[in-house]
């Protein structure tokens, strides 16, 4: 029997994301913030307390590691397997804003529900004990799916158009 060559290239890429401590604590300054500022003073320090907490950086992290997986997906066409080295959360995340990114249907209002429930509910996203519901174990407190709504927003400002739902849906 003929064996099928295979090519045996492959790479190990490391995407910095932040430990979810620092995510954390940057997602708690950042809500303080939001909620100490009135109307007012919006315009005047708010934007650079905002860079200040770090959650932006997060951010850009995050969409980041989704551009390259899509150039790496869809320009390489390379397959990728995404995996984050302490446990599932920033895997459904990237995984999910790929997808949104790359596949039109989960554009769609069925296909993003799909896609919460493909990627966050089968998963197993502990969502009570992330939100910090879970009295017992706080210490796994997580923002990881607010990071992924907002993602979400980041895409649908780009390209509304593309989308069959606005920000609303993305409201928590």
């Amino acid at each position: 029997a003929k064996s099928r060559a295979y090519p045996t290239v492959s790479s190990l890429e490391y995407l910095e994301l932040g430990n979810y401590e620092v995510v954390c604590k940057s997602y708690d300054q950042m809500l303080d913030l939001h909620n100490t500022v009135d109307n007012t003073e919006r315009y005047g320090t708010f934007p650079s307390q905002l860079l200040a907490t770090g959650w932006l950086e997060h951010q850009r992290h995050l969409l980041s590691c989704v551009l390259f997986i899509i150039d790496l997906m869809s320009v390489r066409k390379q397959s990728v397997l995404v995996h984050a080295d302490l446990g599932g959360d920033h895997t459904s995340t990237i995984a999910s804003v790929v997808q949104l990114c790359l596949d039109p249907y989960f554009r769609t209002l069925d296909g993003f529900v799909h896609l919460v429930e493909k990627e966050w509910l089968s998963f197993g996203h502990k969502f009570q004990t992330r939100a910090g519901r879970n009295r017992e174990h706080p210490e796994q407190r997580s923002p990881v799916f607010r990071q992924f709504l907002e993602t979400s927003w980041q895409v649908l400002q780009q390209m509304p158009h593309a989308f069959e739902f606005n920000e609303e849906l993305l409201y928590v």
